[in-house]
This record gives structure tokens, C-alpha cells and sequence, in this order.
């Protein structure tokens, strides 16, 4: 568990995290700049939008899916950071600081998730191949229907994960 992750919103009430987060706007406004983790499509970034407008207060979101990075004005005397974070996770997506550590957290996280699918769909493949060798053979030393439909089958509940 990250260590953003385990203080969850008490990591937001440090004072040296809000003066990075939290910025003071000519207009009176507050903003903040916020790392969105889970982000992954447009229906995504509308859905996180959606749910931020709908806060009193809330002025502007500015989402950029790419990056996973959000910007948000809002009146601080209407709503306040922790019921944006509290707006966010009820979205289902988890709210980060645009910090050193945290942005280390997420990449760790992410390229552990990578490192997973990679062995699946690497381990997925090989068995698919093996059991498509077996309908390669069978090509210059006939199978019966049976057996080639067994292993077809098998080729394919195994290169469905793969796939997915």
C-alpha cells in the first residue's frame, strides 16, 4: 500500500501539500491541481467532470485524460478540497497530490499491473501455440474430427484471457 494511499485524505491537510495543491486565484477562487489514478477513456473523464460540476461551488473542470491530471476551480466558501476528494471517490476513481511520491506510487503501481499482464498473455500465448502444434501436425497426420475440435477448443479457452 502506497503511503498516500494509507493516510488517505489526512496526506490532503498538510500544510506544505496544500500550499502545491491549493492556489489562491485573483478572482477569490480556489484551485487545485489534482493526479486522478483509474482514469483510462474519455467516459471516464466525463464521468469525473460530471460529478465535480455537480458540486456547489465548483467553477471550472479541466481533465486531461492522457495525463490523468485535473484542474478545478471552485468558491472556497461554498465547498471545500476534502468534499472534492470525497466527490471524486465517489466517481470511483482515487484522488493523488501532484507530488513526487505520489506520482512514484502510481507509476509503481501501474507498471506492476503491466508486469501482470504481460505475464498472462506471455504464459497464454505459449500454451495456445502448443496446443495449435498439435492441429499443425494433425494437417500431415490426419487427427479425428473429435480431437481437433478438443483442441481448437482448448486454444481458444486459453487465448481468451489473452486476448481479454
Amino acid at each position: 500500500m502506497s503511503t498516500v494511499e494509507a493516510a488517505g485524505h489526512g496526506v490532503w491537510q498538510r500544510a506544505s501539500l496544500q500550499r502545491h495543491i491549493v492556489h489562491r486565484r485573483d478572482d477569490g477562487r480556489a484551485e487545485a491541481l489534482l493526479l486522478i489514478d483509474g482514469l483510462r477513456c474519455a467516459n471516464c473523464v466525463l464521468q469525473v467532470e460530471k460529478a465535480l460540476t455537480a458540486l456547489p461551488g465548483v467553477a471550472r473542470v479541466r481533465i486531461n485524460a492522457a495525463s490523468r491530471r485535473a484542474r478545478v476551480v471552485w468558491a472556497d466558501e461554498r465547498t471545500s478540497l476534502q468534499n472534492l476528494l470525497e466527490c471524486v471517490e465517489a466517481a470511483g476513481y482515487r484522488p493523488l497530490p501532484l507530488e513526487a511520491a505520489a506520482l512514484d506510487d502510481a507509476r509503481r503501481d501501474e507498471s506492476r499491473a503491466a508486469l501482470k499482464r504481460l505475464l498472462v498473455a506471455g504464459f497464454g500465448a505459449m500454451q495456445a501455440m502448443m496446443y495449435a502444434s498439435v492441429l499443425y501436425v494433425g494437417a500431415i497426420d490426419p487427427l479425428g474430427e473429435a480431437t481437433r475440435e478438443l483442441f481448437r477448443w482448448i486454444g481458444f479457452l486459453v487465448a481468451t484471457p489473452v486476448v481479454l
